[in-house]
């Protein structure tokens, strides 16, 4: 799997501002030439209220113990392993056409300032993530880095 693209403290003031709030960080990896993407790129709705913020992926073929979601400074980051090939694959010779793609995969995106809790629960193919908005988090200038492991119901 890729490594995801850090940025420094000082830059994501700069990213936020061009880029804007849920950028998708794997295309600034592409515009800044980092290591090619693999081909799994689950498709993603993000919405917004007036209380949250809500994503949603298309996740057919993996199951919960596969993915992994977590909060790294102001960055949300998505994270799925494909552990099997479903049986009926076992048997087959040759694919005509392949369009879910069950294979490992990494999505990051910036935050906006004013995320306070998230919460995340997997249903029938579809990853949800509620993003519920409070004050502005200042994220630690020194010392170590804000992370979260985002549990997924």
């Amino acid at each position: 799997m890729k490594t995801l693209i850090s940025l420094k403290a000082e830059d994501h003031a700069i990213v936020r501002t061009f880029c804007g709030c849920f950028s998708d960080m794997d295309h600034l990896e592409e515009e800044l030439h980092a290591e090619s993407r693999p081909l799994a790129k689950p498709a993603i709705n993000i919405a917004e209220t007036a209380t949250a913020y809500r994503l949603e992926l298309a996740l057919p073929g993996y199951r919960k113990s596969d993915l992994q979601v977590s909060i790294e400074n102001d960055t949300l980051i998505i994270q799925g392993r494909a552990s099997c090939v479903p049986a009926q694959y076992e048997e087959v010779q040759r694919f005509y056409k392949r369009e879910f793609a069950v294979e490992s995969f990494a999505r990051s995106f910036l935050l906006p300032e004013d995320v306070d809790k998230a919460s995340a629960c997997f249903e029938e193919g579809i990853l949800f993530i509620h993003l519920t908005k409070g004050g502005v988090r200042r994220l630690p200038v020194e010392g170590p880095a804000y992370q979260e492991t985002i549990i997924i119901n």
